[in-house]
Order: structure tokens, then sequence, then C-alpha cells
């Protein structure tokens, strides 16, 4: 992306759905999105998505892979 955002295709461990998004780690190293970033009361980290603009959604439905 333009915006210096790295979109990743990943699957949860619970999980067999491939789903495409960020990662909040690549958010935490980039102070303009930093503030999309929450740490959970089990220490994980997961992404406020409407607040950088991009939604997270299953792979085989995602026109951005095309």
């Amino acid at each position: 992306r333009d915006d210096g955002l790295r979109i990743y295709t990943f699957n949860y461990v619970w999980s067999d759905v491939t789903y495409v998004g960020v990662m909040a780690q690549d958010l935490l190293e980039q102070p303009q999105f930093a503030h999309a970033v929450q740490m959970d009361a089990d220490g994980y980290y997961s992404v406020d998505y409407s607040k950088i603009n991009f939604e997270m959604t299953m792979a085989d439905q995602c026109v951005c892979l095309d």
C-alpha cells in the first residue's frame, strides 16, 4: 500500500480460514498507525481496523489479492 501498511494473509491457530489483514507489531513501528493497536488482558495485541482505513477480510472474499 502507498501508506506503508504491509498486508498479510494468515490463519489463526484455531481456524482453517485464511484472512487478509495487518500485523499489530508492524503498526506499532509506525507512529501514524500505533494508535490502532490495543493489548488485551492476556497480553495479546489486537488491531482496531476502523482506525487505519482497512478492513480485515477472509482471503477468499478479498478483491485485494487479485
